[in-house]
């Protein structure tokens, strides 16, 4: 692998404030890889991601249980015909005691999780880069236009 020249395109971005746009960048391809696999892992995988949310959503002494309920027919206006089936996330504790109602919070808990695995390491890709294009260029000078 070559040195980077002096005048390298990354340096020229950096000194132009390119290191904001590359932040930038790095953040919104993070966040938006964290929404495609959540989304994708509460469609797909459901039954993994309530399980990985079931530590934050039940409280302790309590397990998790997903289930999908009765199907019911839905006819829309245009006389397309679904079945779609009923969601259920509960907790579960060991004498039998049922909390219900826990599929909204389980979806936020899951995607938070996932928000926290993908965000983390791109927040310290973003303050590393940051830190060394700082030390590289020295502080921030006006330039006047041109």
């Amino acid at each position: 692998m070559e040195p980077v020249q002096p005048n390298s395109g990354f340096q020229k971005l950096a000194r132009r404030g390119g290191g904001c746009c590359l932040s930038f960048i790095i953040l919104i391809g993070a966040f938006s890889a964290a929404l495609f696999v959540a989304a994708m892992m509460l469609a797909l995988a459901p039954r993994v991601a309530f399980n990985i949310a079931g530590p934050i959503i039940c409280p302790e002494g309590t397990q998790v249980l997903y289930e999908l309920g009765e199907s019911s027919e839905y006819r829309d206006p245009n006389g397309n015909v679904s079945n779609p089936q009923e969601l259920l996330v509960t907790c579960v504790g060991t004498n039998g005691e049922r909390i219900e109602g826990k599929e909204i919070a389980g979806m936020a808990a899951f995607g938070g999780v996932v928000m926290a695995v993908f965000m983390i390491p791109a927040l310290i890709i973003v303050i590393v880069l940051w830190v060394v294009l700082r030390r590289r260029q020295g502080p921030p000078q006006y330039v006047p236009p041109r």
